[in-house]
């Protein structure tokens, strides 16, 4: 038995997180064994989608938790890593000057990656989950600064596509209206196309409503459900949903308008129910970290 620690380290609009990871092999038989999963409330969003630059203060605020990952990571022993921003990086003008200094303090290499490969990785953590339901899927993954998209037919993807609405944008007004009706287009297409999908969530936010519900694990979370606990937080303030409900200030804010763009997709489609893994982003890198370490242990 050979096993190796790896993380992925994500950095999204609303939090940067890191994955660690062991992975091991069995006799060729490969396991993904989760470790530590760290969620830092460093948000981006805010200043990218408003100013579409980062502060110098924010920018300290990253580069020490990239400075606490690294030594996280050198506890653990990870021998190799994948560390990503998405779409409020993507939106800063002096992002390329930020990550230069974040990774000359820390010594993390992070890569921005536009919206369509986002949603390549978040495929590839997709991929087993459709394989276990045995069913045609619409992945949906709601984050702070995009949506991302990918349908499964008999277990390969057919289609993926991202969009420039999240939590975080959605708050700052930053939404443009054709946005929407793109996205929903895109959906009834799909949809049309493969009238049996079973809608699939990810993210964060429909995580903590999935929580909420207290329902089993594995079992679907309902449109009327989903509907309810929406509307019970929207009608209390942020304040009050930290002290009720038990969320984190930077959850507290965002969780009413993540939940609200799975209810409008929900309704558009005409959809029951909504399976809710716990399965995103930071999954997808990993496994191409782990990929990317087997292919740098064949050549060396």
């Amino acid at each position: 038995m050979n096993i190796q620690t790896l993380a992925a380290i994500d950095i999204g609009s609303n939090s940067v997180r890191l994955l660690i990871e062991n992975v091991i092999d069995h006799d060729g038989q490969i396991q993904f064994q989760k470790n530590t999963l760290l969620r830092l409330p460093v948000r981006l969003g805010e200043e990218a989608f408003l100013q579409r630059r980062m502060s110098a203060k924010t920018a300290e605020r990253l580069t020490e938790a990239m400075k606490a990952f690294h030594s996280i990571m050198s506890v653990h022993g990870v021998v190799h890593y994948k560390a990503c921003a998405t779409s409020a990086m993507r939106e800063m003008e002096n992002a390329e000057e930020v990550l230069r200094k974040v990774h000359k303090a820390s010594g993390i290499d992070i890569s921005v990656i536009s919206g369509e490969e986002e949603a390549r990785i978040i495929n590839i953590s997709q991929r087993a989950y459709a394989l276990k339901l045995k069913k045609d899927c619409l992945f949906i993954d709601v984050g702070g600064g995009s949506t991302e998209t990918v349908v499964f037919v008999d277990g390969h993807s057919t289609a993926e596509e991202s969009f420039q609405i999240g939590a975080v944008r959605i708050l700052n007004h930053k939404v443009k209206k054709s946005e929407w009706k793109r996205m929903k287009a895109w959906l009834r297409h799909k949809v049309d196309l493969h009238r049996k999908l079973t809608l699939v969530g990810s993210g964060g936010n429909i995580n903590r409503l999935f929580k909420m519900s207290e329902q089993a694990p594995g079992t679907a979370l309902g449109l009327h459900n989903l509907r309810s606990m929406v509307e019970q937080l929207q009608d209390c303030s942020v304040d009050e949903r930290i002290e009720r409900f038990d969320l984190s200030p930077d959850r507290a804010d965002v969780i009413v308008p993540a939940g609200g763009v799975f209810l409008t997709i929900m309704l558009w489609l005409g959809a029951e129910k909504i399976y809710v893994p716990k399965i995103g982003l930071s999954d997808g890198l990993l496994q191409r970290a782990y990929d990317e370490y087997c292919n740098l242990h064949i050549t060396h």
